[in-house]
């Protein structure tokens, strides 16, 4: 169960982050239209400004490059490449490529993971305790004696 939660976690970050490049492409199309190279840097430079993304850059439709950010010093030892296409229907004005830190990508969910299985065994044994108070409650009014008036 915890283990098939976890995965459901990674998946859905590694669908947020597909997420982001199809809206960067859909951004970038604007920008490669009218050839403003300015807006597409800075583009780049705020998806190179998420942590999870170590390294973005846009390609023209002949797969050269347009505009890049500066890749890090250290990069990580396995990374998740996305290659998006923009694109205006049939036609394909270029390319946007995001390398994205894998190993900090799936370690994300993991502490989101932790903290809801806290959360679940913290309730789980407060249901517990309430449980037993109520048991003893209704027990005592079970078994109180019955007093005629007097």
């Amino acid at each position: 169960m915890q283990e098939t939660s976890l995965a459901e976690l990674q998946s859905h970050s590694q669908q947020l982050i597909e997420l982001t490049a199809a809206q960067a492409a859909n951004e970038a199309r604007y920008w490669l239209i009218e050839n403003d190279v300015a807006k597409l840097q800075t583009l780049v430079d705020n998806l190179a400004q998420h942590p999870l993304i170590d390294y973005s850059a846009i390609y023209d439709n002949y797969g050269r490059a347009l505009v890049s950010a500066e890749p890090p010093s250290a990069r990580a030892e396995k990374v998740f490449v996305l290659v998006e296409e923009v694109r205006e229907e049939e036609l394909i004005h270029g390319y946007l490529h995001i390398a994205i830190n894998q190993p900090m990508l799936l370690a994300e969910p993991i502490s989101v993971h932790e903290y809801l299985s806290y959360y679940g065994q913290f309730l789980l044994v407060f249901a517990i305790l309430a449980g037993v108070l109520m048991t003893l409650t209704f027990n005592k009014w079970r078994y109180r004696r019955w007093r005629a008036p007097e």
